[in-house]
């Protein structure tokens, strides 16, 4: 029903679609977002609106090949949960990805967990920090209704937004790993339009001096 589904979100006013692969009979994964995208081309052509199409098959047919012919972005994980090490197994498994996104196709480590009041605050930090920088697109996923005044300060952080919203739409890239004892740290960084950003992170519970 893909053609007819495309339609029927276009008259609704639908700007994103995030296509599932939930039951989908073991259909190849392939066949099946390019017949949807295809749909969406179709059921926007002659007209002004435009539909962000989100491939959601958990990276597990390497999306970030064939997913730029096909969509806007596309997941690169298994879906995040509201606690650090989830957060943590996502950023570690980018780091053989960060090539692949581009403007017009975008990795997409899963939605923000941003605003979870089970989440300290310096996680949350750390979390939106990298999300904004791997230029992955900032969806929410938290009750807007129920969002403190510290996550919602982060939320709305201008600088952060401006970094994943920079024109250039390149990703940053792990450029140095060190683990000794108990210190262990990595350095993120790349260009932006008008120079360079960095992620120093600390891996560590005891504070650091990163260079």
């Amino acid at each position: 029903h893909e053609e007819k589904d495309a339609k029927t979100f276009v008259e609704w006013g639908v700007d994103y679609l995030k296509y599932d692969n939930c039951y989908n009979k073991k259909r190849p994964e392939q066949e099946c977002y390019q017949k949807m995208g295809k749909a969406l081309k179709n059921a926007t052509k002659g007209t002004n609106k435009t539909i962000f199409y989100n491939i959601c098959e958990w990276g597990q047919t390497n999306p970030w090949i064939w997913g730029p012919d096909v969509g806007n972005s596309w997941r690169t994980s298994v879906d995040i949960n509201g606690f650090w090490t989830s957060i943590l197994s996502i950023i570690d498994s980018q780091v053989r990805l960060t090539q692949y996104g581009r403007p017009g196709g975008w990795n997409d480590p899963d939605m923000l967990a941003v605003g979870f009041d089970v989440i300290p605050p310096i996680e949350q930090i750390t979390h939106y920090a990298f999300w904004a920088a791997l230029k992955a697109p900032l969806i929410l996923g938290c009750d807007l209704n129920n969002v403190n005044d510290a996550s919602k300060s982060l939320i709305l952080n201008k600088d952060i937004i401006s970094v994943n919203q920079d024109p250039l739409g390149l990703s940053i890239c792990q450029v140095y790993y060190k683990t000794y004892n108990e210190t262990s740290f990595d350095i993120w960084t790349g260009p932006l339009i008008d120079g360079y950003v960095a992620i120093l992170f600390n891996r560590g519970i005891d504070p650091i001096n990163i260079k």
